[in-house]
């Protein structure tokens, strides 16, 4: 397992995945996410070129099937029928579909990418302890630099919140860490509260949102979070 500042980085790893001597072999593969939003596919864009760049083309040496889940809930499902296929490999796409694939794969090789924390997502116990069939990008959020950021805000906000669904393990391992970063005896600094608000799908973030700004918060962090990202813009305006 690696860990790499930029998801993109993703590109150096399939590309040591499909360099071979010769032509390359016909393989199949499989996208599985959580959602479809734009950031995400244009992810998959830069993973597909790089299996071309590779030697590998759609339609002569490359079965490519896309899977899309709608909530979190789906994806052991997801993965099982996957896995009953025998493809020769599986990329995950989101922090859920990657701890999917790590319960569930047991046939054939994992690829995680556009996932924060591969570790929280259940992929082994440490970047170089991972799993035999996982593998996997992590591109952290810069969590120390936005925590002082929100602290910066004039008004100087004494409570932050922030909608995020626990059954994602990346936003869940964030929320815990910014919890402690807000914290104030560890920083020598006045403490900002993090009030939370749980969700399971997409259409119950803004409710969330108008929860939140009840409870007197100053600020609203939206975490990297997939359920949430599907109606940002719904979001943003709520705030």
């Amino acid at each position: 397992m690696i860990q790499m500042g930029r998801v993109w980085s993703v590109l150096v790893l399939l590309a040591a995945l499909t360099a071979c001597a010769g032509p390359a072999p016909a393989k199949r593969v499989v996208y599985a996410s959580l959602g479809a939003e734009p950031t995400l596919l244009e992810c998959q864009a830069a993973v597909t070129a790089a299996l071309e760049a590779g030697g590998y083309e759609l339609g002569r040496n490359l079965d490519l099937k896309r899977v899309v889940v709608d909530s979190p809930a789906e994806a052991a499902g997801a993965i099982t029928r996957i896995a009953a296929a025998r493809p020769d490999l599986v990329i995950t796409f989101t922090s859920t579909m990657l701890h999917a694939a790590s319960v569930g794969l047991r046939y054939g090789q994992a690829v995680g990418v556009y996932c924060y924390d591969p570790v929280a997502a259940g992929a082994g116990k440490a970047l170089d302890d991972h799993l035999p069939w996982v593998t996997a990008v992590g591109t952290p959020p810069p969590l120390v630099a936005v925590a002082s950021l929100l602290r910066g805000l004039e008004p100087r906000p004494t409570k932050v919140g922030v909608v995020y669904n626990p059954r994602e393990p990346g936003p869940k391992s964030q929320v815990a860490q910014m919890r402690l970063l807000l914290a104030g005896p560890r920083l020598q600094q006045p403490e900002v509260e993090l009030v939370t608000v749980e969700i399971d799908q997409p259409q119950d973030s803004v409710p969330a949102v108008a929860q939140l700004l009840t409870k007197g918060v100053g600020a609203v962090w939206k975490v990297g979070d997939a359920t949430v990202v599907r109606v940002a813009e719904d979001y943003c305006r709520a705030v």
